[in-house]
């Protein structure tokens, strides 16, 4: 009789203690403003996001702190962020002394140290940063296809046998002729922005969290988006604006743009 009574007060226990823990603070959704494109070592770089407590309720009186990691030089340094802006929009103003990749992660403390795990960020090096930008026009050389062309543009106007339109095409560089924007993984975004919009909080999926326990409290099991279930056409209004599809919704509109919409929906609906 004794062993069942103490489980039951065990158990009891313990199930208050998530109720307090719930209603207390318990738990947060973290959406980061927009992922850095580019990260250079030694230069400032601000990063915003919002929070959200129980993933609905904007809250301003916190204190986040953006820890950062690089395991593989054992080095690590901890920012706090500032409130500015919006309600519950806070603001870290991060430096990388040292290129490479930097695990990193959202704590609150108030909310009895709750962790928002973001995506790797690659900082590159500032003397590769400088060699990447393009030289001033006044000092690059002229390539010799170019000088080619002026001279047979200008052989050919004085024979009369030219017109405007070859002419602009002849005296374009051969690089600018050729280039062409580096394209975008759609899948490999929105498996970051999965976690860095804070969906990594409140849904499972095998590519991001396998195995790993995520924050609802609400009784219903874990929403596992590993396999998808739904056409682009329904997950670009729903990520679009969540209330519009189900009212009575705990998912939050968390204001995403077409492009973070369109790479969300490439990576749930991508083969993993």
């Amino acid at each position: 009789m004794y062993k069942i009574s103490r489980s039951f007060s065990v158990a009891v226990v313990l199930l208050l203690t998530t109720v307090l823990i719930a209603n207390a603070g318990g738990w947060a959704v973290i959406t980061i403003d927009e992922l850095p494109a580019q990260i250079t070592a030694g230069q400032a770089l601000s990063i915003g996001f919002t929070v959200r407590q129980h993933g609905q309720t904007l809250r301003s009186d916190l204190k986040p702190i953006v820890r950062f990691e690089r395991s593989a030089a054992q080095e690590a340094f901890e920012v706090t962020a500032q409130r500015q802006g919006g309600e519950g929009h806070y603001v870290a103003e991060i430096k990388f002394l040292s290129a490479g990749q930097w695990e990193w992660q959202v704590d609150i403390e108030q909310f009895g140290m709750i962790t928002q795990p973001m995506p790797t960020l690659s900082v590159q090096a500032a003397q590769a940063a400088t060699l990447t930008k393009a030289m001033p026009a006044q000092t690059r050389p002229l390539p010799l296809a170019l000088i080619l062309a002026v001279v047979r543009a200008i052989d050919q106007m004085l024979m009369g046998k030219v017109d405007a339109a070859p002419i602009s095409q002849q005296m374009k560089p051969v690089s600018l002729a050729a280039a062409q924007p580096t394209p975008v993984d759609q899948a490999a975004l929105g498996k970051a922005l999965f976690s860095a919009k804070g969906c990594v909080m409140c849904h499972s999926h095998d590519a991001v969290n396998k195995g790993q326990s995520v924050f609802w409290f609400d009784g219903a099991p874990t929403p596992d988006l590993t396999v998808n279930k739904y056409t682009a056409e329904y997950l670009h209004s729903w990520l679009k604006d969540p209330a519009s599809m189900k009212p009575n919704t705990s998912m939050p509109n968390l204001n995403l743009k077409l492009t973070e919409i369109e790479a969300l929906i490439a990576f749930l609906q991508a083969a993993h």
